[in-house]
């Protein structure tokens, strides 16, 4: 039974994954290599099997909830103006939403609710701090900017600049034992 199970919320993570990339093609690097990369966290941390599951999932799905908000909001020639920012900022507790509607366990939501939130407290939606963000979350949150800096922004990051850029944000945005964690090894996540 638990096996069906299983196959089930498998099959309903690649619905909703074909949701996502006919929404936003562009995303299906992005989620896939940051899922990589959580999951390589995960399992440095010991995470166990169902906790690297969910893990998984829910950074694959992290951007979920821009596929449920008006896409004339990105590729703009323009900075976002604030009503705009507000919209797009709405995308995690959208993805949140949706991801439960269909059934997903609250885990993997909460990845998706809380992966803009920030180790200080001044991210969002909540404005969560520290341990009070779930430690899957700002696994997540981790694994997708590691993903930004290595994929979107190269060549100007460079190993050493990732490594000062995580350096630099520990505390603020990225919760510092999980800097210090990846730091020895983050060489595997470059290149």
């Amino acid at each position: 039974m638990a096996a069906l199970v299983r196959l089930a919320m498998m099959d309903k993570v690649e619905e909703l994954h074909r949701f996502l990339l006919e929404s936003y093609p562009m995303l299906e690097r992005h989620g896939s290599e940051s899922a990589q990369i959580a999951l390589g966290i995960g399992k440095r941390l010991g995470l166990d099997s169902v906790q690297l599951s969910n893990l998984y999932t829910g950074a694959l799905l992290h951007d979920i909830g821009l596929a449920l908000i008006p896409n004339r909001y990105f590729g703009l020639p323009r900075p976002l103006t604030k009503e705009e920012w507000e919209i797009v900022r709405t995308h995690p507790r959208v993805g949140y939403e949706y991801v439960k509607k269909a059934g997903l366990p609250d885990s993997i939501g909460k990845i998706i609710l809380h992966h803009h939130e920030r180790y200080d407290g001044t991210g969002y939606p909540c404005g969560l701090k520290g341990s009070d963000i779930p430690q899957l979350a700002r696994i997540c949150m981790l694994a997708e900017a590691l993903d930004t800096m290595i994929r979107l922004k190269s060549p100007c990051f460079t190993m050493s600049r990732v490594i000062e850029e995580l350096k630099f944000n520990a505390g603020t945005q990225f919760d510092p034992e999980l800097v210090d964690l990846v730091l020895p090894c983050a060489d595997q996540y470059i290149g």
